[in-house]
């Protein structure tokens, strides 16, 4: 599954959760530096929705609106 979303000003990283509902639960992914994530060891043929939030020294931002993709 390949994540994109927009660059956000003075983030150090990116946090990227992933579920099998767009509600959750959400699971934890590897912290990020790049706004362009690669997420591997899905179920071909299941859906997954996947997140992103910003970290900074000012916190974290909200979460994004999950995308929404097939593994294949």
């Amino acid at each position: 599954m390949l994540l994109r979303f927009d660059k956000v000003a003075n983030a150090a990283n990116y946090s990227i959760q992933t579920a099998t509902d767009d509600i959750g639960p959400w699971t934890d992914q590897d912290l990020s530096t790049s706004t362009r994530v690669i997420l591997t060891g899905f179920t071909p043929g299941k859906i997954y929705w996947a997140r992103a939030c910003a970290n900074g020294s000012a916190g974290s931002s909200e979460w994004g609106a999950p995308a929404t993709t097939m593994a294949v």
